[in-house]
């Protein structure tokens, strides 16, 4: 979600106009309307509503109305419209300016509207919600209600006690100038702040608040979000908080308001569904998702399944079915034999954005219908109600089978010449009765410690692992050093090669298999040119060190080997750089494809840019982790550890992990790639780094 909290509150607090509905006698029927203009009062100000069609566009008049010296009115409809949406328009009145404290009398072009069904209990017309209506008088009134939402987030409209969008068009902004505001983090001394820090911006630049509206709201329908236009503003409105805040103006009391710009909402689940509540094998469970996040982007989300047994199913092949945001998600699961029988349950949803601001639904003890949510942003998780069921299911005429399958041994199919040539090792199984073996990968470590993964195959029959010879690969000893094996019951076995004796360890209960022997097999090609090293920092950079907003910043490493011949052996590298301030935290990622493009010859470094938008935090930032990975396998992190030095990186090799949970691709479709994006890393601490830890600010 975008927290561009500092964006456009204060444009708003001047211009606010807040219209109370009053559900009138019964007698009314619906029709009649009492509203005040309340906190920075536009007065006598002629208010107009029309039908909003679906399609956006402006119908009939159906009331008209004219606010008094104090921003009230009252309106009377011709009809009973609780059916449809409406747009209230206020347009040649008068408000007192919050920054200056004069009176500015409306421009014949200046307006502030907001869209609405009469059956709401109450609604607002700011600056904040003329923004959002310009958009959905472009786009259709479908789904206006998350148009709001996302201009809520931008100016980081976020209850601080629940985490969730204040809904902007019902909200009454507080009164900054009359000494009577609450709590800084309540959401009407928020909304007010917000519409201050509106009115220094605009004052500064010589320019009315509601033209510094329209241009917001211009840039925002024509792009469906704030293009580098927008942003600009935002920053600057930002910056027309503090401002307001340390102002003779501001009798709140309050001089930190505490609303800072960016991205720290996460993304939230609208609904969850299935197709039906009962299964059979060779039925298909689908599954429906709808997502919405008011802010950078979805960034990634799994569905969690769990057995009557209590084995997890991470599904994760989801298909796009529509909509840019909200987003709609469908999976398709055949039901399989080994399916265990009886009740299953969807017992967790995970959604974050680009900056890892996470949504959990996830079932509690206190609640047996409903899934409780724990936000995580700046860090944070809290926990709250959310509306989205717990679903379960019943699968019926399945067969248990909770035996994991068993390698007995592994025999080599075939030997590799030169570098290009693929050798092929079989795994020999047990597997006569039960599911059968749908996934099969492993890790072959080399002589010098890279780890390779390779992925098997069913092939004529057998189970195969296909090692493919780099040129960079080493001759010597190789080891399968840890296997992986899954079947379609979720039944996995799990094999390390272990530190002593001559049978492999079973992950699950570290004791020795004593059917299953290490392998390990000598590889003798010509045509390579063998990397045993693991790949060294010499050293990082952040360019520039103090950045502004929409600023182009360059991250840059060079290693031991400055040379382009020396990085065409990198796999990837991975940055991330971290606020000191709320550790929000971005991942940058190059991948070897990139390695022309993003080395500098001149330099010798490798070169990732990006851009500083309104959506990272102020403040201090640090690169404070970077993983290299190079084409043999090796391995090398640079992190920080607190308990070992608060201003070096620790050096780590990594030692890669297999996954946890099980994924419903491996199970399924037993996809070539699916399983490599679930592993992690555990890195072995061995040495302090003396390379300087890249800080920046930005402004």
């Amino acid at each position: 979600m975008k927290v561009l909290t500092k964006l456009v509150l204060s444009l708003i607090l001047v211009l606010t106009l807040g219209f109370i509905y009053c559900s009138s006698d019964d007698d009314d029927n619906n029709t009649k309307f009492n509203g005040n203009a309340i906190k920075g009062p536009v007065m006598n100000a002629n208010v107009e509503v029309f039908i909003l069609n679906p399609d956006g566009t402006t119908g009939s008049q159906v009331g008209k109305g004219k606010t008094d010296s104090k921003g009230a009115f009252q309106i009377e409809l011709s009809s009973n419209y609780s059916d449809k949406m409406l747009l209230l328009v206020i347009t040649n009145g008068s408000y007192i300016d919050e920054a200056s404290g004069k009176e500015i009398k409306m421009g014949p072009n200046e307006y502030m509207e907001v869209i609405f069904n009469p059956k709401s209990q109450g609604v607002v017309v700011t600056p904040l919600t003329t923004i959002a209506s310009k958009r959905i008088k472009k786009e259709g009134t479908e789904n206006s209600k998350e148009v709001y939402d996302d201009v809520a987030a931008e100016f980081n409209m976020v209850d601080q006690e629940t985490g969730e969008i204040i809904d902007i068009t019902t909200t009454t902004p507080n009164d900054l100038t009359d000494g009577t505001s609450d709590s800084p983090s309540s959401n009407e001394t928020r909304y007010a702040f917000v519409l201050a820090g509106i009115t220094e911006y605009a004052n500064k630049t010589g320019v009315t608040a509601l033209e510094i509206t329209e241009k917001l709201a211009t840039d925002y329908a024509d792009n469906s979000n704030f293009t580098d236009v927008g942003k600009e503003i935002l920053n600057g409105i930002e910056e027309g908080i503090k401002t307001f805040a340390n102002s003779d103006r501001n009798k709140s009391g309050i001089a930190d308001p505490g609303i800072t710009l960016g991205d720290l909402t996460p993304p939230i689940v609208r609904s969850l569904n299935i197709n039906q509540t009962s299964y059979k094998p060779s039925d298909t469970l689908s599954i429906d998702i709808d997502i919405f996040d008011p802010g950078i982007g979805l960034g990634w989300f799994a569905v969690y399944v769990q057995s009557p047994d209590g084995k997890v199913l991470r599904v994760n092949n989801f298909k796009y079915q529509s909509g840019a945001n909200p987003y709609v998600f469908k999976a398709d699961i055949p039901v399989l034999d080994y399916f265990s029988p009886g009740k299953w349950t969807i017992k967790q949803i995970s959604v974050c954005d680009a900056f890892s601001n996470c949504n959990i639904y996830d079932i509690d003890a206190e609640s047996t219908s409903e899934f409780y949510q724990y936000v995580k942003s700046q860090s944070q998780y809290k926990k709250s109600e959310s509306n989205i069921k717990i679903i379960n299911f019943d699968i019926q005429n399945s067969t248990s089978d909770n035996d994991a399958p068993e390698i007995t041994g592994f025999t080599a199919l075939n030997t590799a010449a030169k570098a290009g040539d693929t050798m092929e090792i079989e795994a020999k199984t047990n597997f006569t009765s039960g599911a059968n073996v749908v996934n099969l990968f492993a890790w072959f470590k080399s002589p010098s410690g890279g780890f390779i993964y390779v992925k098997g195959m069913m092939k004529d029959g057998k189970l195969v692992l296909p090692f493919a010879i780099d040129k960079s690969y080493e001759n010597g000893k190789w080891q399968i050093f840890e296997i992986f094996l899954l079947d379609a019951a979720m039944n996995k076995r799990e094999y390390f090669w272990g530190a002593e004796g001559t049978y492999y360890q079973d992950k699950d209960t570290n004791g020795t298999v004593t059917n299953l022997e290490k392998y390990s097999f000598d590889l003798n090609v010509v045509d390579t040119t063998p990397d045993t090293e693991f790949p060294v920092i010499k050293e990082l950079k952040v360019d520039p060190t103090t950045v502004n907003i929409n600023d182009t910043v360059t991250l840059s490493i060079k290693l031991d080997t400055p040379t382009l011949e020396g990085y065409m052996g990198i796999d990837h590298i991975i940055f991330r750089i971290t606020s000191i301030n709320n550790d929000q935290n971005f991942h940058f990622t190059f991948n070897g494809d990139d390695k022309i493009d993003e080395f500098n010859a001149t330099t010798g470094a490798i070169e990732m840019k990006t851009i500083f938008n309104s959506q990272f935090e102020e403040g201090e930032w640090i690169l404070d982790l970077v993983k290299i990975r190079d084409d043999a396998g090796h391995e090398t992190t640079y992190a920080i550890d607190k308990k070992v030095s608060t201003d070096k990186f620790v050096i780590g090799q990594t030692k890669v992990i297999f996954p946890h949970d099980y994924m419903i691709d491996d199970i399924v479709n037993n996809q070539t790639e699916a399983s490599m994006y679930n592993y992690y890393s555990d890195v072995k601490e061995y040495a302090v780094s003396e390379i300087s830890i890249p800080h920046f600010t930005k402004n």
